[in-house]
């Protein structure tokens, strides 16, 4: 029988209807494939955003990366691959306070996973100040692009701050927030604060990141180099995500059949 899949998290670049999985430096070696999400958002987090083709391109020498960057977990729901924004250094002044938290939980989160503890954020000073003042400036300054409909922010985060912004003509954002329990709760796990953070950075910077819709494209895609390796050096004979589906399928038909 076929053996469940170990779940890996992948940087991409792709276009076209076509993504690559990319190296990284990790420790003066060749790595791509990383146990959680945390752990690959701190081998990116310190590559410069406008400098990321140039330096990957040192790493991959043979990839056309000239199409969009991408985050991967595979496999998703057995076999399906599930796209993530990439996190990238923003070398504006504006994003660092945003950016050194991120990177704070991130090394947070990455300890629980290697020590197999729960990945949810300490409830500490830290992470309570960050969400308020995240949701303040949001609130505050009007940064509404954090809500579009096509931002990564998941729909209920959305909601509550939309409520928020109807607030605003007879309250304080400090008062909204400090009341907001139920935000504030919905925050306190990495990858939603991970979301908004970038949504955030993205509506104060240059930094540009993909859209819901993009980030559903991509995972359409034919996105190779998701197979397992032993080495740093990739097979000739390699299959996209939707081969290796379309072979797992046919195998978990077959032995059902049997059965």
């Amino acid at each position: 029988m076929q053996k469940n899949r170990k779940i890996k998290y992948y940087l991409l670049n792709g276009k076209n209807g076509e993504g690559n999985t990319l190296d990284l430096l990790d420790d003066g070696r060749l790595k791509r494939d990383y146990d959680d999400i945390a752990t690959l958002d701190l081998k990116t987090i310190d590559i410069p955003y406008k400098d990321a083709t140039t330096i990957l391109g040192q790493y991959n020498p043979n990839v056309d990366l000239s199409g969009k960057y991408y985050d991967a977990q595979y496999p998703y729901k057995k076999v399906e691959t599930k796209a993530f924004a990439p996190v990238f250094k923003v070398e504006d002044e504006k994003c660092k306070y945003y950016l050194d938290h991120l990177k704070y939980f991130a090394e947070q989160r990455d300890r629980k996973v290697k020590r197999g503890e729960s990945v949810q954020l300490d409830k500490n000073t830290i992470l309570e100040n960050y969400i308020q003042t995240l949701l303040y400036n949001i609130l505050r300054y009007n940064h509404r692009s954090v809500i579009k409909q096509d931002s990564i922010v998941a729909k209920n985060i959305k909601d509550e701050i939309e409520a928020g912004y109807r607030e605003l003509s007879m309250k304080s954002a400090e008062k909204i927030i400090r009341n907001n329990y139920k935000l504030q709760s919905m925050l306190d796990h990495y990858t939603q604060i991970r979301n908004l953070t970038l949504e955030y950075m993205a509506s104060i910077s240059d930094l540009s990141i993909p859209s819901r819709r993009d980030l559903n494209n991509f995972e359409k895609y034919e996105n190779y180099g998701l197979e397992p390796r032993v080495s740093g050096v990739l097979t000739t004979d390699k299959k996209s995500d939707k081969q290796i589906k379309y072979y797992q399928m046919t195998l978990t038909d077959f032995t059902n059949l049997k059965k």
